[in-house]
């Protein structure tokens, strides 16, 4: 993007700020700028945006942002007219599930006045204000930012005025060239560049507001203290199930000596038995994971699979046989019993 050039410059004969369109060409603008002080030309060409020009040397860093800073106050001056912001209260926590809650309260619309008297750079106790204008019996103070934001420090002192404040951002004429037409757009049409400070109905509105925030929060915790207790409720009742099953696995999982292997199909592929009896862990892992997908009790798939306790037991039927007695046992497909054997080492597929 091409350098910003100087929209506004200073005529030396009343000291207000002027666009390029206001003076003679040249020199005979009797300008100077409103950044260094140093005389400027008006260049009225066709091919360019009008501006003012440095008459010597390079432009200076401030004249820029100074001249639109000027230029908006003076604006707000001339015409005696104001555009208030929405005054929107906004208070925010995290519950007790540790998501974010937010708790808005509308307060004012935006809305535009006309005031009956306007000065800029007016000082109202430890602070100067850009604009002060009155409305009957009102004050209201404006702060105007292009490209710095406002100190904390000014702020702090405007909001200790306890008078009505509020800031508008020109930030938008970093990167797009001022103009009149522009500014007056962004002073006088645009709502959404400006914020309060201060207002007398602030402090009343976060409080309404922090209040339902809290009665929000309370019904979370007691929303999650009952979601807690049934989880604690659950847990307590698993692991007594757990010690139930462990304290009963070593009388119905006995190892016999003698290896049995079956060569018969399981489903027309080619499973056997494992050589040896799955382990009292392995066979408890596969249950645990068996009762949880198909939401049966680990009890109740403890009591069917507690029939078989031996490899010799096994003998007596094959991988396809015992699939279907579980699986109408416990009321499910028979895949999901043959997953389990799998799982549990029961089979070799």
């Amino acid at each position: 993007m091409s350098a910003l050039l100087l929209p506004f410059a200073t005529r030396i004969s009343d000291l207000n700020l002027v666009s390029p369109d206001e003076v003679p060409r040249g020199a005979a603008c009797n300008c100077q700028c409103p950044g260094c002080d140093r005389p400027v030309i008006a260049r009225q060409g066709t091919e360019r945006e009008w501006h003012f020009a440095h008459a010597k040397g390079g432009a200076c860093q401030q004249g820029y942002e100074v001249s639109i800073h000027e230029i908006a106050k003076q604006m707000i001056r001339d015409r005696r007219e104001l555009l208030l912001p929405a005054l929107d209260i906004e208070v925010s926590a995290t519950d007790s599930f540790g998501l974010r809650i937010e708790e808005r309260m509308h307060v004012l619309n935006a809305k535009t006045v006309h005031l009956d008297e306007c000065k800029t750079s007016q000082k109202r106790d430890e602070v100067t204000a850009d604009v002060a204008g009155r409305l009957a019996d009102r004050e209201i103070l404006v702060e105007i930012t292009v490209f710095h934001r406002l100190m904390p420090e000014k702020r702090d002192r405007l909001i200790a005025t306890r008078i009505p404040s509020l800031q508008i951002d020109l930030g938008e004429f970093k990167v797009s060239q001022a103009t009149r037409a522009k500014i007056e757009v962004a002073l006088f049409e645009n709502a959404m560049n400006r914020h309060w400070l201060h207002h007398p109905r602030m402090e009343q509105a976060r409080r309404e507001a922090q209040t339902k925030l809290d009665a929000k929060l309370a019904q979370r915790r007691a929303e999650w203290q009952l979601v807690e207790e049934k989880r604690q409720e659950e847990h307590a009742k698993r692991q007594q199930e757990l010690a139930e099953i462990q304290f009963s696995l070593p009388s119905l999982l006995e190892r016999s000596a003698e290896p049995i292997t079956f060569n018969r199909p399981l489903l027309g592929s080619e499973a056997m038995w494992r050589a040896s009896f799955p382990t009292r862990e392995n066979i408890l892992r596969a249950s645990q994971s068996l009762a949880a997908r198909t939401e049966l009790g680990i009890t109740n798939v403890m009591a069917v699979i507690g029939t078989i306790t031996s490899r010799r037991q096994l003998a007596t039927t094959t991988p396809a046989n015992l699939a279907t007695e579980w699986a109408a046992a416990l009321n499910l497909p028979e895949d999901e019993i043959l997953k389990f054997l799998h799982e549990a080492g029961y089979i070799l597929v």
